[in-house]
Protein backbone atom coordinates (compact mmCIF):
# COMPACT_ATOMS: atom_id res chain seq x y z
CA UNK A 1 0.00 0.00 0.00
CA UNK A 2 3.06 2.56 0.98
CA UNK A 3 5.09 1.28 -2.27
CA UNK A 4 1.36 2.42 -4.61
CA UNK A 5 1.39 5.56 -2.60
CA UNK A 6 5.04 6.58 -3.13
CA UNK A 7 4.50 5.71 -6.95
CA UNK A 8 1.01 8.16 -6.88
CA UNK A 9 2.75 10.44 -5.25
CA UNK A 10 5.95 10.54 -7.80
CA UNK A 11 3.23 10.68 -10.87
CA UNK A 12 1.67 13.38 -9.62
CA UNK A 13 4.58 15.72 -8.52
CA UNK A 14 6.04 14.65 -12.26
CA UNK A 15 2.94 15.87 -13.94
CA UNK A 16 2.78 18.85 -11.70
CA UNK A 17 6.34 19.90 -12.75
CA UNK A 18 6.17 18.87 -16.51
CA UNK A 19 2.98 21.20 -16.45
CA UNK A 20 4.64 24.34 -14.52
CA UNK A 21 7.16 23.60 -16.87
CA UNK A 22 5.42 23.69 -19.86
CA UNK A 23 3.38 26.74 -18.49
CA UNK A 24 6.06 29.17 -18.32
CA UNK A 25 8.22 27.43 -21.35
CA UNK A 26 4.94 28.96 -23.96
CA UNK A 27 4.27 31.65 -21.40
CA UNK A 28 8.34 32.96 -21.72
CA UNK A 29 7.38 32.71 -25.64
CA UNK A 30 4.03 34.75 -25.77
CA UNK A 31 6.02 37.52 -23.50
CA UNK A 32 8.89 37.60 -25.74
CA UNK A 33 6.06 37.75 -28.98
CA UNK A 34 3.92 40.24 -26.94
CA UNK A 35 6.07 42.59 -25.76
CA UNK A 36 7.94 45.93 -28.05
CA UNK A 37 11.16 46.58 -28.07
CA UNK A 38 13.54 49.35 -29.31
CA UNK A 39 15.03 47.05 -31.67
CA UNK A 40 11.91 45.68 -33.25
CA UNK A 41 10.62 49.44 -33.79
CA UNK A 42 14.29 50.01 -35.45
CA UNK A 43 13.42 47.15 -37.92
CA UNK A 44 10.43 49.20 -39.56
CA UNK A 45 12.45 52.05 -40.14
CA UNK A 46 10.36 54.56 -38.21
CA UNK A 47 11.85 57.32 -36.17
CA UNK A 48 10.14 56.23 -32.83
CA UNK A 49 11.91 56.20 -29.43
CA UNK A 50 10.46 53.38 -26.86
CA UNK A 51 10.67 54.69 -23.26
CA UNK A 52 9.43 53.01 -19.90
CA UNK A 53 8.77 49.40 -21.69
CA UNK A 54 7.58 46.94 -19.18
CA UNK A 55 5.97 43.01 -20.01
CA UNK A 56 4.61 40.92 -17.53
CA UNK A 57 3.52 37.50 -17.04
CA UNK A 58 0.94 36.15 -14.81
CA UNK A 59 -2.07 33.62 -15.07
CA UNK A 60 -0.38 30.59 -13.46
CA UNK A 61 -1.73 27.90 -13.44
CA UNK A 62 -4.66 29.04 -15.68
CA UNK A 63 -4.77 30.90 -19.01
CA UNK A 64 -1.83 32.95 -19.70
CA UNK A 65 -2.25 36.64 -18.77
CA UNK A 66 0.57 39.26 -20.30
CA UNK A 67 0.47 42.66 -20.22
CA UNK A 68 2.56 45.51 -21.86
CA UNK A 69 2.97 49.13 -21.01
CA UNK A 70 5.26 51.82 -22.66
CA UNK A 71 5.68 54.83 -23.97
CA UNK A 72 6.19 55.37 -27.71
CA UNK A 73 7.79 59.16 -28.55
CA UNK A 74 7.80 60.08 -32.17
CA UNK A 75 8.68 63.49 -33.39
CA UNK A 76 5.34 65.32 -34.28
CA UNK A 77 4.12 63.88 -30.72
CA UNK A 78 3.60 60.57 -27.77
CA UNK A 79 1.49 57.91 -27.25
CA UNK A 80 1.46 56.79 -23.77
CA UNK A 81 0.09 52.96 -22.92
CA UNK A 82 -0.30 52.42 -18.82
CA UNK A 83 -1.08 48.98 -19.58
CA UNK A 84 -2.70 46.41 -23.06
CA UNK A 85 -3.13 43.06 -21.16
CA UNK A 86 -4.11 39.99 -23.47
CA UNK A 87 -5.33 37.20 -21.72
CA UNK A 88 -6.04 33.59 -23.16
CA UNK A 89 -4.41 29.98 -24.12
CA UNK A 90 -3.16 32.24 -27.37
CA UNK A 91 -4.03 29.05 -29.72
CA UNK A 92 -5.92 29.29 -32.39
CA UNK A 93 -9.85 28.63 -31.78
CA UNK A 94 -9.82 29.66 -28.59
CA UNK A 95 -10.89 33.09 -26.99
CA UNK A 96 -8.62 35.67 -26.59
CA UNK A 97 -9.45 39.20 -24.01
CA UNK A 98 -7.63 42.03 -25.41
CA UNK A 99 -8.04 45.38 -22.85
CA UNK A 100 -6.67 48.88 -22.09
CA UNK A 101 -8.34 49.15 -18.72
CA UNK A 102 -6.46 52.42 -17.67
CA UNK A 103 -6.78 53.55 -21.57
CA UNK A 104 -4.63 55.29 -23.41
CA UNK A 105 -3.27 58.95 -24.08
CA UNK A 106 -2.29 60.85 -27.51
CA UNK A 107 -0.19 63.70 -27.19
CA UNK A 108 0.90 65.75 -30.14
CA UNK A 109 2.31 69.03 -30.39
CA UNK A 110 -0.27 71.00 -31.89
CA UNK A 111 -3.48 70.09 -30.15
CA UNK A 112 -4.61 69.13 -26.95
CA UNK A 113 -4.01 65.34 -25.54
CA UNK A 114 -6.58 62.86 -26.57
CA UNK A 115 -7.82 60.32 -24.10
CA UNK A 116 -9.19 56.84 -24.93
CA UNK A 117 -10.36 55.74 -21.48
CA UNK A 118 -10.97 52.42 -22.12
CA UNK A 119 -10.61 49.46 -24.93
CA UNK A 120 -11.94 45.78 -24.63
CA UNK A 121 -11.59 43.48 -27.68
CA UNK A 122 -12.75 39.42 -27.38
CA UNK A 123 -12.66 37.42 -30.34
CA UNK A 124 -11.23 33.99 -31.19
CA UNK A 125 -9.10 33.13 -34.04
CA UNK A 126 -9.91 30.90 -36.66
CA UNK A 127 -8.67 27.03 -36.06
CA UNK A 128 -7.13 26.88 -39.21
CA UNK A 129 -5.62 30.15 -39.66
CA UNK A 130 -2.29 29.72 -41.44
CA UNK A 131 -0.89 33.10 -40.65
CA UNK A 132 -1.41 36.45 -42.45
CA UNK A 133 2.59 35.27 -43.54
CA UNK A 134 1.22 32.01 -45.34
CA UNK A 135 1.49 33.57 -49.05
CA UNK A 136 -1.45 33.46 -51.32
CA UNK A 137 -1.62 29.86 -52.10
CA UNK A 138 -2.32 28.89 -48.71
CA UNK A 139 -4.43 31.87 -47.89
CA UNK A 140 -6.45 31.05 -50.55
CA UNK A 141 -7.20 27.26 -49.57
CA UNK A 142 -8.13 28.19 -45.83
CA UNK A 143 -10.44 30.56 -47.77
CA UNK A 144 -12.61 28.04 -49.61
CA UNK A 145 -12.62 26.43 -45.82
CA UNK A 146 -15.46 29.35 -44.67
CA UNK A 147 -14.00 29.86 -41.08
CA UNK A 148 -14.21 33.21 -39.71
CA UNK A 149 -12.26 35.52 -37.24
CA UNK A 150 -14.97 36.35 -34.50
CA UNK A 151 -15.35 39.43 -32.62
CA UNK A 152 -17.16 38.99 -29.35
CA UNK A 153 -17.03 42.15 -28.20
CA UNK A 154 -15.06 45.46 -28.96
CA UNK A 155 -15.52 48.65 -27.22
CA UNK A 156 -14.24 52.21 -26.98
CA UNK A 157 -15.07 54.77 -24.91
CA UNK A 158 -13.47 58.29 -24.84
CA UNK A 159 -15.38 60.29 -21.85
CA UNK A 160 -13.39 63.80 -22.96
CA UNK A 161 -14.91 64.18 -26.51
CA UNK A 162 -18.18 62.12 -25.80
CA UNK A 163 -17.89 59.13 -27.64
CA UNK A 164 -18.95 55.53 -26.70
CA UNK A 165 -19.47 52.39 -29.82
CA UNK A 166 -19.67 48.89 -28.84
CA UNK A 167 -19.74 46.25 -31.77
CA UNK A 168 -19.72 42.33 -32.56
CA UNK A 169 -19.30 40.53 -35.61
CA UNK A 170 -17.01 38.38 -37.90
CA UNK A 171 -14.44 38.85 -40.70
CA UNK A 172 -13.06 36.31 -43.21
CA UNK A 173 -11.68 36.73 -46.48
CA UNK A 174 -13.64 36.84 -50.10
CA UNK A 175 -12.41 35.09 -53.18
CA UNK A 176 -9.53 37.20 -53.75
CA UNK A 177 -8.41 37.74 -50.23
CA UNK A 178 -9.91 40.45 -49.24
CA UNK A 179 -11.68 41.07 -45.28
CA UNK A 180 -15.30 40.87 -45.61
CA UNK A 181 -17.82 40.40 -42.55
CA UNK A 182 -20.72 41.69 -40.59
CA UNK A 183 -20.65 43.85 -37.29
CA UNK A 184 -23.03 44.56 -35.53
CA UNK A 185 -22.84 48.56 -34.15
CA UNK A 186 -24.12 50.02 -30.87
CA UNK A 187 -23.51 53.57 -30.02
CA UNK A 188 -23.85 54.71 -26.58
CA UNK A 189 -22.43 58.20 -26.60
CA UNK A 190 -23.11 60.37 -30.09
CA UNK A 191 -21.91 63.54 -28.81
CA UNK A 192 -18.78 63.79 -30.80
CA UNK A 193 -20.39 62.36 -33.95
CA UNK A 194 -22.82 64.74 -33.26
CA UNK A 195 -20.31 67.99 -33.30
CA UNK A 196 -18.78 66.45 -36.43
CA UNK A 197 -22.34 66.75 -38.54
CA UNK A 198 -22.63 70.36 -37.36
CA UNK A 199 -19.03 71.17 -38.59
CA UNK A 200 -19.84 69.09 -41.61
CA UNK A 201 -23.08 71.12 -41.63
CA UNK A 202 -21.36 74.70 -41.44
CA UNK A 203 -19.09 73.86 -44.20
CA UNK A 204 -21.67 72.82 -46.90
CA UNK A 205 -23.26 76.13 -46.06
CA UNK A 206 -20.54 78.70 -46.04
CA UNK A 207 -17.67 77.35 -48.03
CA UNK A 208 -18.48 78.64 -51.72
CA UNK A 209 -15.45 77.75 -53.31
CA UNK A 210 -15.68 73.52 -52.98
CA UNK A 211 -15.39 71.80 -55.59
CA UNK A 212 -18.35 69.42 -56.73
CA UNK A 213 -16.52 66.48 -55.39
CA UNK A 214 -15.75 67.94 -52.42
CA UNK A 215 -19.63 68.95 -52.15
CA UNK A 216 -20.69 65.19 -52.57
CA UNK A 217 -18.08 63.59 -50.02
CA UNK A 218 -19.51 65.81 -47.32
CA UNK A 219 -22.89 65.14 -48.30
CA UNK A 220 -21.88 61.42 -47.92
CA UNK A 221 -20.63 62.53 -44.56
CA UNK A 222 -23.52 64.25 -43.75
CA UNK A 223 -25.67 61.60 -44.34
CA UNK A 224 -23.84 58.91 -42.58
CA UNK A 225 -23.64 61.09 -39.32
CA UNK A 226 -27.08 61.99 -39.49
CA UNK A 227 -27.82 58.34 -39.55
CA UNK A 228 -25.33 57.46 -36.60
CA UNK A 229 -26.97 60.30 -34.20
CA UNK A 230 -31.01 59.59 -35.28
CA UNK A 231 -31.22 58.00 -32.06
CA UNK A 232 -29.42 56.82 -29.28
CA UNK A 233 -28.73 52.82 -28.57
CA UNK A 234 -29.67 52.07 -31.56
CA UNK A 235 -28.26 49.04 -33.56
CA UNK A 236 -26.56 49.65 -36.87
CA UNK A 237 -25.50 47.03 -39.45
CA UNK A 238 -21.71 47.05 -40.89
CA UNK A 239 -20.86 45.89 -44.02
CA UNK A 240 -17.51 45.16 -45.33
CA UNK A 241 -17.17 43.36 -48.93
CA UNK A 242 -15.34 44.71 -52.25
CA UNK A 243 -12.49 46.52 -50.28
CA UNK A 244 -15.57 49.00 -49.15
CA UNK A 245 -17.52 49.85 -45.56
CA UNK A 246 -21.10 50.33 -46.08
CA UNK A 247 -23.57 51.57 -43.10
CA UNK A 248 -26.70 50.20 -44.25
CA UNK A 249 -26.98 51.34 -47.99
CA UNK A 250 -24.27 54.31 -46.91
CA UNK A 251 -20.79 54.00 -47.97
CA UNK A 252 -19.28 54.99 -45.52
CA UNK A 253 -14.99 54.28 -46.88
CA UNK A 254 -13.18 52.19 -49.56
CA UNK A 255 -9.47 51.01 -48.49
CA UNK A 256 -6.95 49.52 -50.94
CA UNK A 257 -6.03 45.99 -52.18
CA UNK A 258 -3.94 44.01 -49.31
CA UNK A 259 -0.93 42.08 -50.83
CA UNK A 260 -0.13 39.55 -48.87
CA UNK A 261 3.54 39.23 -48.05
CA UNK A 262 5.01 35.39 -49.52
CA UNK A 263 6.77 32.75 -46.90
CA UNK A 264 10.32 33.70 -46.98
CA UNK A 265 11.31 30.61 -47.69
CA UNK A 266 9.28 30.50 -50.69
CA UNK A 267 11.00 33.97 -52.12
CA UNK A 268 14.71 31.91 -51.00
CA UNK A 269 13.24 29.58 -53.45
CA UNK A 270 12.26 31.88 -56.10
CA UNK A 271 15.51 33.82 -56.15
CA UNK A 272 17.49 30.85 -56.46
CA UNK A 273 16.28 29.91 -59.75
CA UNK A 274 17.28 31.36 -63.57
CA UNK A 275 13.53 32.57 -64.26
CA UNK A 276 11.73 33.29 -61.04
CA UNK A 277 8.41 32.33 -61.01
CA UNK A 278 5.73 34.80 -60.61
CA UNK A 279 4.51 35.19 -57.39
CA UNK A 280 0.43 34.95 -56.65
CA UNK A 281 -1.15 38.06 -56.91
CA UNK A 282 -4.45 39.23 -55.46
CA UNK A 283 -4.94 42.21 -57.39
CA UNK A 284 -7.99 41.28 -59.31
CA UNK A 285 -11.08 42.52 -59.30
CA UNK A 286 -12.60 42.31 -55.54
CA UNK A 287 -15.60 39.76 -55.55
CA UNK A 288 -18.77 41.01 -55.05
CA UNK A 289 -20.40 39.34 -52.25
CA UNK A 290 -18.62 37.72 -49.01
CA UNK A 291 -18.29 34.11 -49.73
CA UNK A 292 -20.67 33.04 -46.77
CA UNK A 293 -23.58 34.58 -49.32
CA UNK A 294 -23.69 37.61 -46.53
Amino acid sequence: MNKTLKILTIIIVALGLTYTATWYYFGSKIKDAVGITQEDIDKTGQKITLTNSKTTLKGFPKKFNVTWSGQLDAANGSLIVPAIRAKGWFVPGQALDISAPQGIEIRTKDSAPVKLDRMDLSLTVPKNWPGHAAGATRLGQWQTMQEQLDIHNFQLIFKDIGFHVMANGYVQLDRNLQPAGIFTLKLADVTYLEQKKEEVKSRLQSEETLSDRQKANLKRQYGTLSMLTSAKDLEYKIRVRNNSIFLSFLKVMSFPMIQWPEPIFANAVNTSLTAPATPASVSTPPAEAVTSGQ
